[in-house]
């Protein structure tokens, strides 16, 4: 895993054969209770199903 960590930073990691990437604007990822997970740095295994939902236009990037 660390191995490929740079290719996170440099634009690179979905060129990566054992990854797979998606686009959507909703997810829900079922678990088994008591799974930890992790959101913004903070740990969690509250629940067993994570729903996330993305809000159009919410984010602005600045690119210089």
């Amino acid at each position: 895993f660390l191995y490929h960590w740079p290719k996170l930073f440099t634009g690179t990691i979905d060129k990566l054969t054992f990854l797979e990437t998606y686009r959507t604007l909703t997810l829900e990822i079922s678990m088994p209770p008591n799974t930890p997970y992790h959101l913004d740095g903070e740990s969690f295994s509250d629940t067993s199903t994570l729903s996330v939902a993305v809000l159009p236009r919410a984010l602005k990037v600045y690119v210089t």
